[in-house]
């Protein structure tokens, strides 16, 4: 059985830090993301199961981040 793989997207290195601390001690696997574009990458891979993600961020906000990976089918949730 294959870890569930957790992206953490958030501009704040802090952040993804305290979040990637907190859900890999419940056993996850967790990849992460400083900005919008490289999530966009990420996510494209097709091998992300769960995505955390800021709102606002300088390059594209949550949401744009959003509605690009359902206009490209990304299953994710």
């Amino acid at each position: 059985m294959s870890s569930v793989e957790v992206l953490i997207i958030d501009d704040e290195p802090a952040i993804r830090q305290v979040l990637a601390a907190y859900i890999g001690k419940a056993g996850f696997s967790i990849s992460q993301a400083s900005n919008g574009m490289v999530a966009l990458e990420r996510l494209s891979q097709g091998d992300v199961d769960i995505a955390i993600c800021d709102i606002q961020m300088p390059d594209i906000s949550g949401l744009e981040l959003l509605r690009r990976t359902r206009a490209t089918g990304v299953d994710t949730s």
